[in-house]
């Protein structure tokens, strides 16, 4: 039987799920934990609760591990754990489990199918967001490298209708995103008979 309770009064947010160490799992899971802690502040008002709530989620393979060493680490010689600051815990946390290399890794592998720009859009922001990119006031060397990104991801004839036209005036991912859906748009107004934009 589970220590928690399901209290609907009591029980604001489902409780998070175990955390195994897969890179790809952990923005998930984190913010399962978040959201557990933002639901419940009564109870995670100290650091030491969240940093044990977390590590009591962290049960299985590198995630296991992870928390063991950690928890060594952090004991005293009289046996007492001290764990710092939940910023520096989470911190750590990140810093092993959230690649940016792998969130880059994933953002340059988003496709988009034709006739679901809308849902490419939204992943890529996503993803994007992920891997650390700012959407709009980013300088100009990310903004580059992000909008490469984006256009080489896209579908090839859409790509090429918006290079061939408005590329030069497009110098933000906001641009870029508009283009495309102002393409995309006049594409699936176009009657059959005519020749497809795209």
């Amino acid at each position: 039987m589970s220590n928690f309770t399901t209290n609907v009064e009591v029980q604001k947010a489902r409780l998070p799920m175990d955390f195994d160490g897969t890179q790809e799992k952990f923005i998930t899971w984190f913010r399962t934990i978040n959201l557990y802690i933002n639901a419940h502040p009564d109870i995670f008002k100290e650091d030491k609760a969240k940093i044990n709530l977390t590590l009591s989620y962290m049960t299985e393979g590198l995630a296991d591990i992870w928390a063991e060493l950690y928890t060594i680490t952090h004991t005293t010689t009289n046996d007492k754990i001290e764990f710092g600051t939940w910023k520096d815990f989470v911190e750590e946390l990140k810093k092993f489990f959230d690649t940016k290399k792998a969130r880059e890794e994933a953002l340059a592998c988003v496709t988009h199918e034709k006739g679901q720009l809308e849902a490419y859009i939204l992943r890529f922001n996503m993803l994007a967001i992920q891997a650390g990119f700012k959407l709009e006031g980013e300088e100009k060397l990310a903004t580059s490298k992000l909008l490469g990104i984006f256009f080489a991801r896209m579908d090839v004839s859409l790509c090429c209708k918006i290079m061939t036209r408005v590329s030069w005036d497009i110098s933000t991912l906001a641009e870029a995103q508009d283009a495309a859906r102002k393409f995309d748009a006049a594409c699936q107004k176009q009657p059959l008979a005519d020749s497809p934009l795209y």
